[in-house]
């Protein structure tokens, strides 16, 4: 049995690798032999256990050495033996790596990981077993997050750890790669770095296109029903403020201390998954439930022509879209020159009744600012309808219309369409203005179709039912392949 701790000269031959080193990247191993063969031995011995099968030794840490001495041809090397034990070995591993420079953080990640699927520990226990905050382990695992596009960029050195953990928080591989196509796009990423991704270019480019601030949601963000599947947002990981991989975030949202002069959204109340941030807003807007505004706001609705903007557009009762609406309840006077046939009353009504009064159910005294405002919309909404069906449906409707399903759609079905139309991100929007109605219309179809092109990891099995119709009725083609097959 040998004596622990004892040094042996021992052959290379029987100097077997660890099965669970993180490490998998050796650099300078010719500069180390050069340094062996000048200094005639390796002064630092390598620390190995006996295998179970008794056949040889296995590394636990000095694998370097090890590889620079069979390039040196050195018939054997120093060697400290010890029983240890795999978690034991493991943690020895991850020590002595986290003391060397040149150790990819990748690989440092992986050993975290490791220690806590095979040996029963957690973040905390790596916290105090290894002396590093709790941001410095969970933004190591946030590494091992990194789509295959991300590590590569990553490995190849064209962007640094601290902008691969930001991109890595992102919540799909699908939004891993698009930050990365961003990027790519983005000339001023790389202006003030000799070339490199600029970090800070980076953070301000993930912040506005993929967080969203949850206190600025027209939705209730306790509401756990809203969406089921998401549960309510202050209880979800994707909150900048329940993430430990999100600590910075909120640091620096308290540094500031409510300022928002910064172009980073920063706090506890930051969304990271857009997606699920616009599919909330959806819901909620289908549920016309909006949320109440401290002040009744003019709503103005631009006329299509300059020869319509010449000659104001009047609502029932005389009011101009730029005028600011009543409120259900008001006792001021109708505008001058208001049509006649808005204050008859209803040919179902006794002609005996005042026109309007019945037509307008009192105010309760405990009625909520919502349901004053929700009742107020209403109200207008009822006018504008009235207008609209006497008239032909134009351009304004048609764009209005495709405002609307560009703004509620999911963020990768606009990149989508982003893509076809070739207008760059974020000016999907403003492209709308310059269609023609023929081609508003055509896009709103393909609003309809790009639902069904970039597919997520929870509807892989879905049918592309919209894609796959249109298909057939233009192409008149064979049934398209299902998701599974592809």
């Amino acid at each position: 049995m040998r004596t622990m701790e004892t040094i042996h000269e021992i052959a290379l031959d029987q100097l077997h690798e660890s099965p669970f080193n993180p490490r998998h990247t050796f650099t300078g191993i010719d500069d180390l032999a050069a340094n062996i063969l000048a200094e005639g031995r390796i002064h630092e011995p390598i620390l190995v256990r006996p295998r179970p099968d008794g056949a040889g030794f296995e590394i636990v840490f000095g694998h370097r050495r090890v590889r620079a001495a069979h390039f040196a041809n050195l018939p054997s090397a120093p060697c400290m033996v010890r029983d240890m034990t795999d978690a034991q070995a493991r943690s020895a591993q991850v020590a002595e790596n986290l003391q060397r420079t040149d150790v990819h953080p990748l690989e440092e990640a992986e050993g975290f990981m490791s220690m806590i699927q095979n040996d029963g520990l957690s973040a905390e226990d790596l916290v105090a077993k290894f002396g590093k905050s709790r941001t410095y382990i969970y933004n190591r695992f946030k590494l091992l997050d990194a789509c295959p596009a991300l590590r590569d960029a990553y490995l190849a050195n064209e962007i640094g750890t601290e902008a691969t953990i930001l991109i890595a928080r992102l919540p799909s591989a699908a939004h891993q790669e698009k930050a990365l196509e961003y990027i790519e796009q983005d000339a001023q990423a790389r202006l003030d770095n000799s070339g490199k991704v600029s970090y800070r270019r980076i953070q301000a480019l993930l912040s506005e296109r993929f967080s969203l601030d949850l206190r600025e949601a027209i939705f209730d963000v306790a509401d756990a029903d809203l969406l089921p599947e998401a549960g309510s947002c202050a209880d979800c990981g994707k909150r900048s403020g329940n993430a430990p991989e999100f600590a910075d975030i909120v640091e620096l949202g308290n540094k500031l201390e409510g300022h928002r002069s910064s172009s980073v959204r920063v706090g506890a109340d930051v969304c990271t998954d857009p997606d699920c941030f616009a599919e909330k807003k959806k819901v909620h807007l289908l549920r016309v439930v909006p949320r109440a505004p401290k002040a009744a706001t003019p709503i103005a609705i631009e006329s299509e022509s300059p020869e319509q903007q010449a000659e104001p557009v009047t609502t029932e009762g005389g009011m101009s879209h730029g005028d600011a609406y009543e409120a259900p309840g008001s006792t001021a006077a109708p505008a001058a020159g208001s049509d006649d046939k808005d204050q008859e009353a209803p040919t179902a009504e006794p002609t005996a009744k005042p026109a309007r009064a019945p037509r307008r159910k009192p105010i309760d005294a405990d009625a909520t600012p919502a349901t004053l405002a929700s009742r107020t919309r209403l109200d207008l909404l009822k006018r504008v309808r009235q207008r609209a069906v006497s008239t032909e449906r134009s351009a304004f409707d048609l764009r209005l219309v495709a405002k609307f399903v560009c703004e509620s759609i999911a963020w990768r079905h606009r990149a989508t369409l982003e893509g076809l139309y070739d207008c760059g991100i974020g000016n999907l929007a403003s492209r709308i203005d310059a269609l023609h109605p023929s081609e508003v219309a055509l896009f709103l179809l393909d609003c309809a179709l790009a639902a069904n092109v970039m597919v997520g990891e929870d509807d892989a099995e879905e049918q592309p039912s919209y894609l796959m119709a249109a298909a057939e009725h233009y192409l008149a083609a064979p049934k398209l392949p299902t998701q599974s097959a592809t």
